[in-house]
């Protein structure tokens, strides 16, 4: 996944356009838009995996508060 730009690499890629500020928010616009779209299916299945996560640890409380109160 990526979540920062190396700075490095702006600097060399987008150097031939210094003269033209909205193609390099252009470009950059599309390079960080590629970025998202790579990255959103990873998060999206990590979101999916924390929320059954979350939901097995709130099974896990309501079961030992079931557990307790029984004995």
């Amino acid at each position: 996944m990526i979540f920062a730009l190396d700075g490095t690499r702006v600097y060399e890629t987008l150097y031939e356009h210094e003269d033209d500020p909205l193609e390099v928010h252009r470009r950059l616009a599309y390079w960080l838009q590629s970025f998202h779209a790579e990255n959103a299916p990873k998060i999206e299945q990590r979101r999916a995996r924390f929320r059954d996560a979350a939901l097995a640890l709130g099974a896990q409380v309501v079961l030992l508060g079931v557990a307790l109160g029984v004995s």
